[in-house]
């Protein structure tokens, strides 16, 4: 583990000089290193409720504090097996009034393929949730990322994985 947080300061200091690690996300740094690694420490971590390396995470924090800039981090270094796209949730909000229910299916059940008989697990990005408002088409109003995390809760539940983000 210390060579993975010697990686990530090394790529931070060169990639992202701007990002402040600190007291406050020093926990939360190494954390996620456990996670996108997929070390079975983490689902030993006792500052997290429940913690899971089969399930999805929600990362909240104040307007600035760093959220996008650390996924971003996570992403480029390319320490998972399974890497992940990211979307915001405004853009995918808006094209549900263009695409209607085809968007929600886009970034929900539809999204999961099977190769040779096999299901295969991939993570999403979904940058900014609650940033969106409910949106309608042709008078169908409702909340876009509401259904799109309900539909990929429901697949996780039936077949045990996270769907592929898109």
């Amino acid at each position: 583990m210390n060579d993975l947080k010697r990686y990530f300061l090394r790529y931070v200091q060169n990639n992202f000089s701007e990002f402040d690690i600190d007291d406050e996300n020093r926990i939360t740094i190494a954390n996620f290193l456990l996670y996108f690694s997929e070390k079975e420490e983490f689902e030993k971590l006792k500052s997290i409720k429940n913690p899971s390396l089969k399930k999805g995470i929600l990362l909240a924090g104040n307007v600035g504090s760093g959220k996008t800039t650390l996924m971003r981090i996570m992403k480029e270094m390319r320490i998972s097996s399974t890497p992940f796209q990211s979307k915001s949730c405004r853009e995918i909000a808006q094209l549900y009034v263009a695409d209607g229910v085809s968007a929600i299916q886009r970034y929900g059940i539809y999204v999961v393929k099977s190769h040779h008989g096999q299901w295969k697990k991939q993570h999403a990005l979904f940058d900014d949730l609650g940033t969106e408002r409910n949106m309608s088409y042709y008078g169908n109003k409702l909340n876009v990322m509401e259904e799109i995390l309900l539909d990929r809760y429901d697949h996780f539940v039936k077949h045990g994985l996270i769907p592929k983000g898109y």
